[in-house]
């Protein structure tokens, strides 16, 4: 004769693993969504430069400029910031820069100079490393995953 108490047992902890698989395949694509959202902040810029050149006056080497910022800046956010990595949760740095990314974007959008532009590009591409943290924290995330199946 079985316990029922313990079979209540192996189908809520059954239970626990599929809500965990659930969650943890969410958490994934909402990562997957801000890392390939803020990697395209990036790449976008080289397809306005045609206009960045109309609209602000400017040679296309000056609007090149631009590219060359955010290549720069990205560089420079993976030396500075992907330690903080090692210090501070990715849970946590993840969203900060999330919102570093957008405030910056918002700053591109109203630039009134081609050299402010090439400036908060810069900062562009230092925020838009947070896809280094969101990957840290999915191949966290993963192996949660095999351990909650196993």
């Amino acid at each position: 004769m079985t316990d029922p108490s313990s079979e209540e047992e192996k189908q809520q902890d059954t239970s626990n693993h599929g809500n965990r698989a659930i969650i943890t395949v969410l958490a994934a694509t909402a990562l997957a969504l801000a890392s390939g959202t803020s990697l395209a902040a990036q790449y976008a810029v080289q397809l306005a430069l045609g206009s960045i050149t109309i609209d602000f006056g400017v040679s296309a080497a000056v609007a090149g400029k631009i590219v060359t910022a955010v290549m720069a800046g990205y560089f420079i956010g993976m030396v500075l910031l992907v330690p903080l990595a090692n210090r501070f949760s990715p849970g946590r740095l993840v969203p900060v820069q999330l919102a570093g990314l957008a405030v910056v974007l918002a700053a591109a959008a109203s630039a009134p100079t081609a050299g402010v532009l090439v400036g908060v590009f810069g900062l562009v591409g230092v925020t838009s490393k947070v896809a280094a943290e969101a990957v840290s924290v999915v191949g966290r995330l993963r192996r949660l995953r095999f351990v909650a199946v196993e």
